[in-house]
C-alpha cells in the first residue's frame, strides 16, 4: 500500500487518480459482497432454524430443546464470521499494484494499446533507480506514450472496468432476504420478536398455537389410603415435570382446552375434539390413550380426564406425552418407588419413679425391641424411635384407645428429617394403640399405619391372704387374737396394719412392722386385748352389753403413688361377736355335739366300708353264711358267683370301697381340726374348762 501511494506521485495526477479509482472499486465491492453474503448467510440460517424450530409445533410436537437452538446459533455465528474471512479478510487486503490497475484498464479500453501500461512501468522503475532495458525506445516516444495516456484518461469510466455481476447478485439475494424479514417483523411482530428471542436470546418462551390445554392435576389413587391425611387426597403437580408416586397407585390425569388465549390479544383458539396420552413404559413399550371428555366448554373450558390403562396399578416408570390439537404439554416422568414402611423399632422406657429399685437394677430405663406386642405399667414413659429406609420429611400420628368406640383417631402431624424420627408418646394410662403413617421426600405416606399396640398394666393393690388361728364367730372381752396373713404386692409392701372396729366406735388402725421394698411378707400377730387395755386404755375394751361386734380386717398399701392416692388392699373382713364366757361356752358346746354327731356318721361309714370291701373279694369255693347277702340264697347264688356280671359287679364295689375310704380319711382330718379349734378357741379366750380342753384334745 505505501509503495502504491508512492508510485502515484511519480505519474501523473490524472493516471494517478484514475489508478487510486479503480483499487477504490475494487476494495468497495469486496466489503459489499462480503457484508451481502454474510447477511444473507444469517438470513438464511433464521429462516432454516426458524423452521426447524417454528415447524413442529404446527402439528403438534413439542418447541424443540435448549441444546438444538445453541447448537443453531453456534453453527450459524461461524458461517457468517467464515462468510466475512473468506469474501472480505482474505481479499481485501491484497495488495493492488499499480500496474495490475493499469491492465485491469487496458483490457477494458484497448485504445489505450498499452500507453497506460507502459508509462505507469516507466515510472515504477525511475522510482526504484532502475534502469529500463534497452528496447529501442528513445525518451521522446515514451513522452509521446505518457501523453497519450494522459490524454485517453478522462474518457475512462471506473464503473465499467471491475466486473460487478457477483455483487449485484448478492446484493439482491441479501436484500431479498432482508426484505422477508422486515415483512415478517410488520405482519407479525409478536411471531418476529418471539423468534428473535428462542432463536438468538435463547429463551425458551413457546410459540403461540391454535390450541391451549393445560394439566389441572393428577389425582393419585391408592386402595387402602387413609382420606385424613393431606397427602392422599387432591390433585397432585409435578415438581420439575417429574411426578413420583408409590408403586401400585392409579392415577387420573386431568386437562383442560380453552377457547380463548388468556394473554393480551384474546384471539379464538380451537379447542381439540379429543387430547391423547402418548407413553412409553420402562421396558420400551409405547402405547397411546384418548382422554375422556367431560361435559362441554363452562367458562371457556373444556375438561378431559383419564384413568385407564397404562395409568392404574403402576408398578414401572413411565414418560408420558400430553397432545391436544397442535399443543402439546412438556413430557412428564412418573416415577416409581416404594412407600416408606418402618424397618426397625425401638421403645426407650422409663417406668414409674416408685418401682424403680437402683440397688437391684430393678424397672430402671431401658430399650426394647418392638416385635409387635408389650406390656407395660400404668405410668410409664416412653419414647419411641422409628427407622425407615426412606427419607422422612413428616409423621402422622393418632392414638386409638378401647374407649374410642370406633371413632376415627384424631390425626397430628410433625416434622422429620433423615431416615428416622423419635417421638414421646403419652404416659400410659390404659391399653392403647399407636399409629404412625410415615410420609416421605416426595409426598407419600405409607398406605398401612405403623402400628404400636401397649397393654397397660394396672398396678394391683396387695394380695392379702390371712386368717384368724384359733378363733370362732364369737370372742370374750379377754381375748388374745391370733392372726396369720401373707401379704405380697408385685413392687413391694409400704405399709401394713390391722383395722379394728369395736361396736359403734370409730374404727382404728393397728401398724405392723413391714421391710421396706419387700415383695412379699409373712405375718404372724397376736393382739392381746387385756394387754392393749393397760398399755392404751380403753379404746381396747370389749363390751359385752348388746349385739355388739368386733370387726376385724388386715390391710396394707404398696410404694403407688399415681393419681395422689394410696393404692390399699384388704384381706377378708372377720366380724366377731363379742359374749360372755358362759356365752362362749354354750357356743362351744352346740359346735361339739355337731362335730361328735358327725364323727359318729362317719365311723358308720367305715363299718358299711367293710361290706364293700367283702363283696369285691374273689371267691373260688363255696361261700360261708357270712358272706352271704340278703336275698343269695340256694345253689343258684352260688352260681352267680361264677357268672360275668358278677366280677363287674366286684370291680365296682372295689373302686366305691377305695372312694369311701378317701372320703373318711379326710372327714376324719376335718373333724379332728375342728376340735383342735374349739381348743384353741378356749385357751385364746381364756375361758377356764380344763376338763372340756383336755376332751377338745384327746
Amino acid at each position: 500500500m505505501p509503495a502504491n501511494r508512492q508510485n502515484l506521485k511519480t505519474v501523473s495526477p490524472q493516471i494517478a487518480n484514475l489508478l487510486q479509482q479503480v483499487r477504490r472499486r475494487i476494495r468497495k465491492l469486496i466489503i459489499g459482497e462480503g457484508v451481502a453474503v454474510t447477511i444473507a448467510v444469517v438470513l438464511i440460517a433464521f429462516w432454516t432454524a426458524f423452521l426447524i424450530d417454528y415447524g413442529p409445533v404446527r402439528f403438534g410436537y413439542p418447541e424443540t430443546p435448549l441444546w438444538l437452538r445453541t447448537i443453531l446459533l453456534t453453527l450459524t455465528g461461524l458461517a457468517a464470521a467464515y462468510c466475512l474471512w473468506r469474501v472480505i479478510g482474505r481479499r481485501l487486503f491484497v495488495r493492488l499494484r499499480d500496474s495490475s490497475m493499469a491492465m485491469l484498464v487496458e483490457k477494458e479500453y484497448r485504445q489505450f494499446n498499452d500507453s497506460l501500461l507502459t508509462t505507469v512501468n516507466q515510472a515504477n522503475a525511475d522510482l526504484a533507480n532502475e534502469a529500463v532495458p534497452d528496447l529501442g525506445f528513445n525518451p521522446a516516444m515514451l513522452d509521446t506514450t505518457r501523453a497519450k495516456a494522459e490524454s485517453l484518461v478522462k474518457r475512462v469510466n471506473v464503473q465499467h472496468i471491475v466486473n460487478s455481476r457477483s455483487f449485484h447478485r448478492t446484493s439482491w439475494l441479501a436484500a431479498a432476504l432482508i426484505g422477508s424479514a422486515v415483512v415478517f417483523a410488520i405482519a407479525e411482530p409478536g411471531m418476529a420478536s418471539l423468534a428473535f428471542d428462542r432463536l438468538c436470546l435463547l429463551r425458551n418462551d413457546k410459540w403461540p398455537r391454535q390450541s391451549d390445554i393445560e394439566l389441572v392435576g393428577i389425582a393419585v389413587q391408592r386402595e387402602q389410603s387413609n382420606p385424613a391425611i393431606a397427602e392422599n387426597i387432591g390433585l397432585r403437580q409435578p415438581i420439575g415435570n417429574v411426578l413420583t408416586i408409590a408403586k401400585g397407585s392409579s392415577l387420573a390425569i386431568s386437562v383442560t382446552a380453552r377457547s380463548t388465549s388468556n394473554d393480551q390479544t384474546k384471539r379464538t383458539l380451537n379447542i381439540p375434539t379429543t387430547c391423547w396420552l402418548n407413553y412409553q413404559t420402562q421396558q420400551g413399550n409405547r402405547g397411546s390413550q384418548p382422554f375422556k371428555r367431560i361435559g362441554s366448554p363452562r367458562d371457556g373450558l373444556q375438561t378431559y380426564t383419564l384413568a385407564t390403562a397404562p395409568l392404574e396399578n403402576i408398578i414401572d416408570d413411565l414418560t408420558v406425552d400430553i397432545s391436544g390439537g397442535d399443543d402439546r404439554l412438556e413430557t412428564l416422568q412418573i416415577r416409581v418407588v416404594d412407600p416408606p414402611i418402618a424397618t426397625r423399632t425401638d421403645l426407650h422406657v422409663s417406668f414409674p419413679q416408685y418401682m424403680v429399685d437402683e440397688q437391684s437394677n430393678s424397672f430402671t430405663d431401658r430399650t426394647e425391641r418392638w416385635t409387635g406386642q408389650i406390656s407395660l405399667p400404668v405410668g410409664t414413659e416412653v419414647d419411641v424411635e422409628v427407622h425407615s429406609k426412606q427419607e422422612l420429611s413428616k409423621v402422622y400420628f393418632s392414638q386409638v384407645a378401647p374407649a374410642d368406640d370406633g371413632n376415627a383417631p384424631e390425626l397430628t402431624s410433625f416434622d422429620a428429617t433423615g431416615n428416622s424420627f423419635r417421638f414421646s408418646l403419652p404416659k400410659i394410662e390404659q391399653t392403647s394403640a399407636f399409629q404412625f403413617y410415615l410420609c416421605d421426600q416426595h409426598g407419600i405416606v405409607s398406605e398401612q399405619p405403623h402400628v404400636i399396640a401397649i397393654d397397660s398394666i394396672q398396678d394391683q393393690a396387695p394380695d392379702i391372704k390371712e386368717q384368724l388361728v384359733g378363733i370362732g364367730t364369737a370372742v370374750t372381752p379377754n381375748v388374745q387374737l391370733p392372726i396369720s396373713a401373707e401379704v405380697s404386692d408385685d413392687y413391694g409392701i409400704n405399709e401394713m396394719w390391722i383395722e379394728l372396729e369395736i361396736g359403734e366406735n370409730v374404727p382404728f388402725r393397728e401398724a405392723l412392722p413391714t421391710a421396706d421394698r419387700r415383695l412379699q411378707t409373712d405375718l404372724n400377730s397376736t393382739i392381746d386385748f387385756r394387754q392393749r387395755i393397760k398399755e392404751f386404755g380403753e379404746s381396747y375394751r370389749l363390751p359385752t352389753e348388746g349385739a355388739n361386734k368386733l370387726v376385724v380386717t388386715v390391710a396394707a398399701s404398696d410404694h403407688c403413688d399415681l393419681g395422689g392416692e394410696q393404692n390399699i388392699g384388704s384381706g377378708n373382713r372377720y366380724e366377731l361377736d363379742i359374749v360372755t364366757p358362759d356365752e362362749l361356752l354354750r357356743i362351744l358346746e352346740q359346735l361339739e355335739v355337731g362335730q361328735r354327731r358327725r364323727l359318729e356318721q362317719i365311723v358308720k361309714e367305715i363299718i358299711d366300708l367293710k361290706s364293700y370291701l367283702n363283696r369285691s373279694k374273689s371267691r373260688s369255693g363255696k361261700r360261708t353264711t357270712l358272706d352271704r347277702e340278703p336275698g343269695d340264697e340256694g345253689t343258684a347264688a352260688d352260681a352267680a358267683d361264677e357268672a360275668p356280671d358278677r366280677t363287674e359287679l366286684r370291680r365296682l364295689f372295689a373302686q366305691r370301697s377305695i372312694l369311701q375310704s378317701d372320703k373318711s380319711k379326710q372327714e376324719v382330718a376335718g373333724c379332728a381340726a375342728a376340735f383342735e379349734n374349739l381348743r384353741l378357741q378356749l385357751i385364746n379366750n381364756r375361758v377356764t374348762a380344763d376338763a372340756r380342753q383336755d376332751r377338745f384334745e384327746n
